[in-house]
């Protein structure tokens, strides 16, 4: 018991990851002389939401649940899933220096929660690094992942209307637009292809790490070992 809860949290510990390289996200959020404004007449006919803010707050929680789900019950599809996200964040970055955007926020007016959220984000997040959207990019590979593992119609329920409400938060709360939602979308399907591919986890390779892992969490819950 105490073998395999070291191994959950070794294999948890890997989701350090993700803030780890969103200092890079940080750092490519400004202006530069080359910004694009990409917004199309889907995004004149959305008007802004203050209330969508609930679910484009809760993509971090969605996000952590199904990382942590998968790493207790099929680790072969978290470590698919958490090398999607990394590897299609920094795809991102990529087209973030070469193709930079911004989108047009509008001026959040009132009081109440929603509008007091909305003024805490604005303010924390410059709004640039906008295509494709990290936020559509992860909701969706959590949903594509989180289906292929669970058959559950009610859990399947959960996450199709989680990523739906947290892909169309983004546009009514004005952080991206309509074609920074279509490509992260296409990012996220195409990262899910590539790294869903069972021969990936069942590659030598693959099975030596978490062989390591054992055997080393093993020796630790043994001391007489040698």
């Amino acid at each position: 018991m105490l073998q395999k809860k070291n191994q959950f949290l070794l294999r948890i510990s890997f989701i350090l990851l993700i803030p780890l390289i969103s200092l890079i996200h940080i750092a490519l959020n400004v202006y530069r002389p080359n910004t694009k404004n990409i917004a199309t007449v889907i995004d004149n006919a959305i008007p802004f939401v203050s209330a969508f803010v609930v679910p484009y707050i809760y993509w971090f929680a969605y996000v952590a649940i199904g990382l942590i789900f998968l790493a207790i019950f099929d680790y072969k599809k978290y470590y698919g899933l958490l090398a999607s996200i990394v590897s299609g964040m920094f795809v991102c970055f990529a087209i973030f220096y070469f193709f930079p955007t911004t989108v047009e926020r509008p001026d959040v007016i009132g009081g109440g929660f929603f509008n007091y959220a909305m003024r805490v984000i604005y303010s924390t997040d410059n709004p640039y690094n906008c295509f494709p959207s990290i936020h559509v990019l992860n909701a969706t590979l959590v949903t594509l992942f989180l289906f292929s593992k669970e058959r559950s119609h009610n859990f399947n329920t959960w996450a199709i209307i989680s990523c739906i409400l947290i892909n169309l938060s983004t546009m009514f709360t004005k952080q991206h637009v309509f074609l920074d939602v279509v490509a992260g979308t296409i990012l996220a399907v195409i990262m899910y292809m590539v790294w869903s591919n069972e021969k990936i986890w069942d590659s030598k390779w693959f099975t030596r790490i978490e062989e390591t892992i054992s055997v080393e969490n093993s020796t630790n819950d043994n001391p007489n070992v040698s």
